[in-house]
């Protein structure tokens, strides 16, 4: 009965100084207004706490946690608590990004030779030009391992390309098909805009754990 006593007490103790290191990390997360104030925080307390930056998309996440944090606005304090540890969110930065999303043949100069590369360049225009699809065209001649996938490139964010591929997708409209060049690589892209670009909102937020 004593051994019972004494591990019950030993467990509240410990929960106990759970929550005051709870309580306290969250008054000094709430106390870093600027962002060099919150790294400090962070780097001081690495060795103690687990931490990460996180960014939750909230059109994509429909969960009731990511809907509180959308709802809170930047600068607010939530936790979630599980059986082993708090997990304790402060709110950065609410904001929108643009993604856009295209289809790609990639071909290279350094393994074709000049002639070669336009040459191949204007015979896969003609294909476009007269009703091929784009990907089967993408898996017959896109040299780069993307060629199995039709040449989707998946969603992606705007300036997430290099700067030359990121303007001439901005600058096409969806279903137009263009050349990039990237000549200190050798490489061109025919690129097909797939669909319309779209505007994601997100919350950006500092997760730190602490252990119970």
């Amino acid at each position: 009965m004593k051994l019972i006593l004494i591990f019950s007490m030993f467990i509240f103790s410990c929960t106990l100084k759970a929550q005051k290191n709870v309580e306290r990390i969250k008054s000094e997360l709430q106390r870093a207004e600027s962002f060099e104030q919150l790294v400090d925080l962070l780097f001081e307390k690495r060795d103690g706490f687990n931490w990460r930056f996180v960014d939750f998309d909230a059109d994509a996440d429909t969960t009731t946690f990511v809907q509180v944090l959308m709802s809170m606005g930047a600068g607010k304090i939530a936790t979630v608590e599980s059986p082993d540890s708090a997990f304790i969110y402060k709110t950065l930065d609410i904001y929108h990004k643009k993604k856009f999303r295209v289809q790609y043949i990639l071909l290279d100069k350094g393994r074709l030779g000049v002639e070669r590369f336009d040459s191949l360049s204007s015979h896969i225009m003609k294909k476009i030009e007269s009703g091929s699809s784009f990907a089967e065209l993408a898996m017959q001649y896109s040299m780069d391992h993307n060629a199995r996938r039709g040449g989707d490139l998946g969603w992606f964010e705007e300036k997430q390309m290099y700067e030359p591929f990121d303007s001439a997708v901005q600058a096409h409209k969806t279903g137009e098909v263009f050349m990039v060049n990237m000549d200190e690589f050798g490489w061109r892209f025919i690129v097909k805009n797939t669909y319309h670009p779209r505007i994601e909102k997100v919350i950006a937020a500092v997760r730190m754990e602490v252990k119970k």
